[in-house]
């Protein structure tokens, strides 16, 4: 085997673990939206609708969301300017984590301000996670 190979086969293997975590933040999400779905508050204890906590967790939300893009972005960049793989899987893991944390703040919407469309919230992270689904091309730029 050359070094060429073995670098291929490094990046082939990062890049696995990569799609892996994504995955895994993506069924997550998933999780989420079930157990806002089909967990239903007690009789007596329903949260009363609360429209001030609602749009400031989906401000919060959408904040979080277009703040994974800007990172992702800027830490790629510097990652491939660097030739820094660990950059690069940072970047990564960063954005998909403010993106799922769209869907955890959809959850608390549900059962803290009583908010009846909770589904957006996990509609906005599932949609965010898939656009920050781990480009090979990226992590070879960054190796």
């Amino acid at each position: 085997m050359n070094a060429s190979q073995i670098s291929n086969e490094t990046v082939n293997a990062r890049y696995r673990v990569l799609l892996t975590i994504w995955f895994v933040m993506l069924v997550s999400v998933g999780n989420f939206f079930l157990i806002a779905f089909f967990v239903a508050p007690k009789k007596g204890f329903e949260p009363e609708p609360n429209a001030a906590l609602s749009i400031t967790l989906a401000v919060l939300a959408l904040a979080a969301v277009a703040l994974s893009f800007v990172i992702k972005n800027k830490m790629l960049a510097r990652a491939q300017a660097e030739r820094s793989f660990e950059r690069a899987r940072t970047a990564y893991i960063v954005a998909m984590a403010l993106s799922e944390m769209a869907g955890i703040l959809g959850l608390v919407a549900h059962f803290a301000a009583g908010e009846r469309r909770f589904f957006l919230w996990f509609i906005i992270a599932a949609l965010a996670l898939l656009w920050h689904k781990p480009r090979r091309g990226d992590l070879i730029i960054a190796s």
